[in-house]
This record gives structure tokens, sequence and C-alpha cells, in this order.
């Protein structure tokens, strides 16, 4: 069962998904930057390539950049969502209008349409 959250702006909506999500887990800063969430993304980014690079020239252990990669993972997995909907509300000035817990995202949308 998820849960949505619905975010309104002249008449323009949109949802997202609350809690844990594959998408991120498994695309980590590309999601972020697939959502223009820059300021989240790009030092991630700079970092993943410090630690690969410092693998590479032997100054870490290539565990060491396997267990950054897992909880990079685990970060964007989690936190990914959230980072988004705060971005929605302070920069792009959404309002989040309503959470419904649903199985589906066409359950979620079904619900909000039908109590408008």
């Amino acid at each position: 069962m998820g849960t949505f959250c619905f975010l309104e702006k002249n008449k323009e909506i949109e949802i997202v998904r609350i809690g844990f999500s594959w998408k991120p887990f498994i695309l980590t800063f590309f999601w972020g930057l697939s959502h223009n969430l820059w300021i989240y993304s790009v030092p991630w980014y700079l970092l993943t390539l410090i630690f690969f690079f410092s693998c590479i020239n032997s100054v870490i252990e290539y565990n060491i950049l396997v267990i950054f990669s897992f909880i990079s993972s685990l970060f964007w997995g989690f936190f990914g969502n959230f980072i988004l909907i705060n971005d929605l509300i302070r920069n792009k000035k959404f309002q989040a209008k309503k959470i419904i817990p649903s199985s589906s995202l066409t359950g979620a949308i079904l619900v909000y349409f039908s109590e408008k």
C-alpha cells in the first residue's frame, strides 16, 4: 500500500509517491537530475566521481566504493521523493492539497477527483 501526495499550483497538479521508491534507488542522482533537483544531485555526482576515481587510483579500496554506492542508493530510495516534494513546495510554489493512501496511482487519482 502506497501513499501519494497531491500538490497543486494554478490548476497544475503534481502527484508524488511518499516513502521508498525503486526509481531513485536504482538511478540515484540521475533521478534527481531528471527531476531538476540540481542542488542535491550535482554535489552527490561530484562525490561519486571522487570515490570512483579514488578507487581507480587505489586511494581507497573497492569495498568502500561498493558501500558508498549502496548507501547512496538507500539515501535516494528513501529520501528522493521527500526532497522532490520539498522542492516543489519551496521553489516551485506548489501547495500540498491532500495525502491519499492507495495501493495504486490510479486509485489515488480516482479518490482525489471523486472528492473534488
